[in-house]
């Protein structure tokens, strides 16, 4: 026996199918590669997978090396505030001076 398919079922379940993805959060993902930079005890830091699309608190200085495959940028302060951007690096970019920074955004 032959199974018939009604249309309005198929675009029904295909609307529902859509609607859901878009309604459902994604997870950030991780950019890949390292971010080094230098911590406030003078030390060298590597930070490896930093997650994109979160404002990152942390306390650094140049230089800096952002050898990951996402932007990023550095705030003068938490929060990530635009007011307070420091510097945006591309992905596999480097800045010798950079003052203080106390947040970090990756790009999605």
């Amino acid at each position: 026996m032959r199974k018939i398919v009604r249309p309005r079922l198929v675009l029904g379940t295909a609307a529902a199918a859509c609607a859901l993805a878009l309604l459902t959060p994604t997870a950030a993902h991780a950019a890949t590669g390292g971010f080094s930079y230098t911590a406030a005890d003078g030390g060298i830091r590597t930070s490896g997978a930093p997650p994109s699309g979160e404002c990152l608190a942390f306390v650094g200085k140049g230089p800096v090396n952002n050898n990951t495959d996402a932007a990023v940028s550095l705030f003068r302060k938490p929060g990530c505030h635009a007011a307070d951007r420091i510097i945006k690096l591309d992905a596999e970019k480097a800045a010798k001076k950079v003052d203080t920074f106390r947040s970090a955004f990756w790009s999605e």
